[in-house]
């Protein structure tokens, strides 16, 4: 997946991708941005085993900050890192818009949310379509641009409608 198709007249995307794709659809995507200065969020993979199946793709997890919110609920002490932040869990959605305003301020390239779907395993309509639209603001202001990752189920036809009044594309794949 090449990025400047994904963002062509855009800044803020929604990728919703099929189950069966969409691992590697993500770690494509995260290749391609790890280019530039990227912040990941990841609600679905620690960091560690982000960063590994990143580094066996050849990208550049240098310029990769990840804010992670699945390793604390695993682990006590998550690997702590120059570029890597922690949230409580993937429901801790003020935390993790805390984190993103933090790295926000850093002034990154682009902005990798994986995955909207696990959060709405946490949450529930009007707080998950308040949260997304803090991140983007936040992003917005910032000058990056964002992927946010749907996996394609039924399940979730109205998470995916109402993300897509937030972004300037939808792209399902």
């Amino acid at each position: 997946m090449e990025l400047a198709k994904i963002f062509k007249g855009a800044q803020f995307v929604l990728v919703v991708v099929g189950s069966e794709r969409y691992e590697a659809t993500v770690d494509s995507i995260a290749c391609e941005m790890s280019e530039k200065k990227t912040c990941y969020v990841t609600l679905s993979k620690t960091r560690s085993a982000l960063a590994d199946e990143l580094v066996k793709r050849k990208a550049k997890v240098e310029n990769i900050t990840f804010i992670d919110a699945i390793s604390k609920t695993i682990m006590k002490s998550p690997q702590q890192g120059p570029r890597a932040l922690y949230a409580d869990s993937p429901g801790a959605l003020t935390e993790i818009s805390m984190l993103v305003s933090k790295c926000m301020a850093k002034k990154f390239d682009y902005l990798l949310f994986d995955s909207v779907s696990r959060m709405f395993i946490y949450q529930k309509g009007a707080p998950v379509a308040r949260f997304l639209s803090n991140i983007i603001s936040q992003a917005r202001q910032a000058g990056t641009s964002a992927v946010f990752v749907c996996i394609d189920v039924s399940e979730h036809d109205g998470l995916i409608k109402e993300c897509s009044m937030l972004v300037d594309k939808t792209i399902k794949l």
